[in-house]
């Protein structure tokens, strides 16, 4: 499992980490590629790749949006990692991306009332 942090209201296409895999093996059979594996994301709904994108080359996770604390306070990507041989092997990992807060609230009076309403 990896594990790691983003502020919330980030830009999107922020880069949140990079997931590495080797293959012993020569040629093709060693060339690795990697590939979001689908999934849905918990209460704030909707595909994790709508979330996020891994470069199929060398394994780097981008932020596809913007992400808010109040509604995602972590998001579980799975990446799979595949070698180029016929038959093809794979193995994947859990990648954990935990959404810090921000202080993006601006304190509001409540008492006493405004007296123009």
């Amino acid at each position: 499992v990896y594990e790691v942090s983003v502020r919330e209201n980030n830009p999107p296409g922020a880069y949140l980490a990079t997931v590495a895999a080797r293959d012993r093996d020569l040629g093709r059979n060693g060339q690795v590629t990697y590939r979001l594996l689908e999934a849905e994301v918990g209460r704030a709904g909707g595909a994790v790749s709508t979330y996020v994108s891994v470069d199929p080359a060398t394994g780097a996770i981008y932020a596809l949006r913007s992400f808010d604390y109040e509604t995602l306070r972590q998001l579980d990507v799975r990446i799979q990692a595949s070698d180029g041989g016929s038959p093809q092997l794979s193995s994947s990992a859990l990648v954990q991306v935990r959404v810090l807060d921000q202080n993006d609230h601006a304190p509001v009076l409540v008492h006493p009332a405004p007296a123009n309403g």
